[in-house]
């Protein structure tokens, strides 16, 4: 934990004072690749990964519950040019199957590798419920594969 910000993942327990709580999110994706299945890429193991098959336009997504305000996210992950977005907004919305409605948080128009954790930091606080990271080259297929996703709440 750094000041500032709270870093969680799906598989803690993270005690505020004498407030425990346990964290449990829901994730889900396009597609499966090699059952390598969404909720793997929050369970604090990065030799584990949520991978989608080579779609068009592959899309990651975690829901936190309830609103929250975040800062950014640090990933494992490796990926060909991607948005990282944060809102309220959980419809896919059109052929791009994108969550359009919610903040941009972060750009990358270059790949990214496996190889290093990733700190995708937003601009400026973001909150939202829904948490999606999306292949934004829609003349090519991409695979996205997400080794470790941690998430840096505002508090």
């Amino acid at each position: 934990m750094a000041a500032g910000y709270l870093t969680i993942n799906v598989a803690m327990v993270v005690v505020l004072g004498l407030v425990k709580f346990s964290v449990e999110l829901e994730s889900s994706q396009k597609s499966v690749f090699d059952q390598n299945a969404p909720h793997l890429a929050l369970d604090g193991d990065p030799a584990t990964c949520a991978e989608t098959g080579f779609d068009m336009n592959s899309w990651w997504k975690v829901d936190l519950g309830l609103a929250k305000t975040i800062l950014g996210v640090t990933v494992i992950a490796s990926s060909d040019p991607f948005q990282l977005r944060i809102g309220n907004s959980s419809d896919v919305v059109g052929q791009g199957e994108g969550f359009v409605e919610n903040s941009l948080c972060y750009f990358s128009p270059v790949a990214i590798d496996e190889s290093a954790s990733h700190d995708l930091n937003c601009r400026h606080e973001i909150t939202g419920r829904y948490i999606s990271l999306q292949g934004v080259d829609p003349a090519s297929t991409l695979r996205l594969r997400i080794c470790d996703f941690k998430i840096h709440f505002a508090f």
